[in-house]
């Protein structure tokens, strides 16, 4: 009985995983677009807060009115792979970051059971850094 529960448990995993790569990737045409951006945005600020439920895990971003086309993030976790997601509307404050004069800010978010998958693959430090988030 314990070796079908082992067994079943390890299939799970392997299905997991499998579903979080497929949830998570980048689309081709947005990794080619990290090549040609000219301009590297990084986040202000990184909260991660998968716990509180959806909509806890984002970078925010201070962008000008002519980066606003800008809609997708990139996490770039190295050897560990890049990971993609959305923006918000453009606002002028998020929680306690103020946008500059002539700028707005925009939240990246990243899907909450990716950064639930990442923290137990034991990347939480590199999710954290804010050079590792991009806006593009």
């Amino acid at each position: 009985m314990l070796i079908i529960i082992f067994t079943i448990g390890v299939i799970s995993f392997l299905r997991f995983d499998r579903w979080m790569g497929a949830a998570s990737t980048c689309p081709t045409y947005l990794l080619s677009r990290l090549a040609n951006t000219e301009i590297t945005l990084h986040p202000t600020k990184v909260v991660i807060d998968p716990w509180q439920g959806r909509h806890r895990v984002y970078g925010i971003f201070m962008v000008t009115p002519s980066q606003l086309s800008r809609q997708n993030i990139i996490i770039n976790l190295a050897s560990d792979g890049k990971y993609c997601g959305g923006i918000s509307h453009p606002s002028g404050q998020f929680d306690d970051v103020v946008a500059a004069p002539e700028h707005y800010v925009v939240k990246g978010f990243l899907r909450t059971r990716t950064t639930f998958w990442l923290m137990v693959k034991g990347l939480s430090k590199k999710l954290q850094d804010p050079e590792n988030w991009q806006l593009i």
